[in-house]
Order: structure tokens, then sequence, then C-alpha cells
């Protein structure tokens, strides 16, 4: 008999809930009423800033959560210090209340410059600098203890409610990236051969970019980009590395496509250009399997016959039809080039890499 957990997934409501629109708002409503509960609960005064601070510090995976956490409470630790110093100052020397705003906004901001984690301290400072309390130093105690709990309640129901870890998000992420840029190499195909449908690309770029700004956003909260960090987090840095080169490349297949082909190479180079496209895009689907699992990536040697085709059949309609302009010409070696590179870049993005030998020789 299947288990309740195995029927869940075979319906595929698993897959669902762990959306990020269902998750992170039910992660967020729990770490809400769970920073309520427990400011009630501790007695703390200043219920308002642990709600807030639950409030902004779920994100979008576990990892992410609890470092924007740690950061919320240590930021607002600096400006608290830095707030209850000043006011101290102003009281002992009694300075106009300006300044202690002025000069600890001033201050923070550049700690928070060189230190965005520390970027709530501002929050802090300011409340402290611009309403100073007579107890400064309890009070200043009590909004950072407020603060802690609420980020600790986030903190727990990221780990407790529906958790993705940010090594998992940032795989997924770059095979979201993967599979969109598959969709943008289908469509230069066709715009390339000129199919009569002029495409609009604007939806893939955006989807393109939301997928690199998240994986970027991602291994940075989870401390992946430091440079002690383990060498396990290394291959999800390479590999976003060589998707970035992999998109340039097919951006200059974009452009290409801008001059649609001439009807007599669409009628020679028509069948050799979809084949090799789909080679391309049925590896690179595979690679997106392989990464959205953390699996190590395995493919062979890709596009060397639908290359060669192309190749050949490029050289023979060249050498045949003098009818072409130097720009047509031109063109067909740019798109020969770029399908050469793009081999090349999924080989290694597969982990495979190219003889020198054998690079010199198609380069």
């Amino acid at each position: 008999m299947q288990s309740v957990r195995q029927k869940f997934e075979a319906l595929g409501l698993a897959r669902r809930i762990h959306r990020d629109d269902v998750r992170v708002p039910l992660q967020t409503v729990v770490a809400v009423i769970l920073a309520y509960v427990v400011s009630r609960f501790a007695q703390i005064s200043d219920i308002s800033w642990a709600v807030f601070s639950a409030l902004f510090v779920v994100q979008a995976s576990l990892g992410g959560t609890l470092g924007s956490a740690m950061d919320r409470v240590f930021g607002a630790l600096v400006g608290a210090l830095l707030g209850s110093g000043l006011v101290w100052l102003m009281v002992q020397f009694e300075l106009p209340p300006s300044i202690p705003l002025v000069v600890g906004v001033g201050a923070m901001s550049l700690i928070s410059v060189y230190r965005p984690a520390l970027s709530y301290g501002l929050v802090t400072v300011t409340i402290l600098t611009v309403t100073p309390e007579l107890q400064m130093f309890e009070g200043a105690l009590a909004k950072v203890w407020a603060i802690a709990l609420g980020s600790l309640s986030a903190a727990l129901a990221g780990a407790v409610v529906l958790p993705v870890s940010s090594r998992k998000r940032a795989n997924q992420d770059l095979a979201d990236t993967v599979l969109a840029m598959n969709e943008l190499l289908e469509g230069c195909t066709e715009r390339l051969l000129d199919c009569g449908k002029a495409q609009d690309f604007t939806l893939t770029h955006g989807r393109i970019d939301r997928a690199l700004e998240d994986v970027q956003a991602t291994m940075w909260q989870s401390r992946e980009r430091f440079d002690w960090r383990p060498k396990k987090h290394a291959p999800r840095h390479t590999h976003n590395e060589k998707i970035k080169r992999l998109r340039y490349t097919i951006a200059i297949l974009e452009r290409l496509g801008w001059a649609p082909l001439p009807p007599s190479a669409c009628e020679v180079l028509g069948a050799p250009l979809r084949a090799i496209t789909l080679a391309a895009t049925t590896t690179l689907a595979q690679i997106a399997a392989s990464l959205a699992v953390g699996r190590e990536i395995e493919a062979p040697h890709p596009l060397a016959d639908e290359l060669k085709a192309l190749e050949a059949a490029s050289g023979e309609m060249i050498a045949a039809n003098a009818a072409l302009s130097i720009a047509e010409r031109d063109q067909i070696g740019a798109i020969n080039w770029a399908w050469r590179t793009m081999d090349r870049q999924i080989c290694q993005l597969a982990g495979e890499t190219k003889p020198d030998s054998a690079q010199s020789a198609s380069d």
C-alpha cells in the first residue's frame, strides 16, 4: 500500500505547494503569528519590532532566511549601540538633537556601504536618535531583543514550514535558466530561417534575467559566494558562469537572425539548422534535469554530427551559389562560428572539454 506521502506526490500536490507563490506567503504568516505569540509570552513591550522583523526576514530558501535573520539581528545591534552612544554624548555635552541623528545615520550608512548585510542598523539608529528614551541602553537592548525574537521566529518558520534548502533553490534556478535559453535558441533558429513570423523574445529574456538574478541572490544569501565557502559549493558557481557564457553565444545567434537568410540559403541550411538546434535543446534539457536535482552532469559530445552536416552544407552552398553577397557569406560564416562555439560551451557545461588540438582545428 502506498504511503500518504507517495500518494500526495503522485497527485503532484507537493510540487504545487512548494511553489514560491504558495510556500513563501505561508511561511510569512506562520513567522508573524509565531513572533506575536512568543513576544506576548515573553512580555515584550515592543511587539511591533518582533512582528515586523519576522515579516521581512522570510526569504525564498532556508539558507536565505537564516542569513537574513542573522543580518537583521547584528545590524540592529550595531545600530542600537551606535545610536545609544550618540544620545549619551548628546546628553553629556548638551548637543542639539540633530547632531546625533546626522552623525548616526551617516556613520551607519558608511558601515552599510562596506557591509550591506548590516543595513538594518539604519532603522534602529534613526529611531533611537529621533526619539531618545530616558533609559536609552535598556530601551535599545529591548528593541534588539524583540528583533532577535522576530528573526528567530522567521527562521523557525522557514525550517519547519515547507523548507527548501538554498542549494536546491539555486539548482532549480540554474535549471530554469537553461530551459529558458532553450526557448530562446529555438526562436533564434526560426527567425533566422524567416518562417513568416516575427519572434518577440522580450518575455524569454525577462525569464532568463530573473532566473540568473535568483541564482545570484540565493548564493549570496546562503554565504556560498565567500572565498572560504566549502569546495562542494564550487560547481554551482562554475555552472552559473558557464551558463552566462552560453547565453552570450545565443545572443549572437539572435542578432544574426535580425537579417533572415536568403531563400536559397534557407532551402539548403534549413534542415541542418533545425537538426543542430534540436540536438542542442535536447542536450540542454538533459543538463537542466541534472542541475535541478543536483546530480553530476553527464552528456556525450552532443552536436558533432549535426555540426559537420551544417558546415558541409554551408561550404557546398557558398561554393555553388555565386549570387550570394559578401554580407550573406559573412552571415553564414558567423552562424557556423556561433554553433562551433555553442558546441564547445555545451560540452564544457556538461563537464566534457575537447582536446586542445580539436579546439584549434575547429577554430
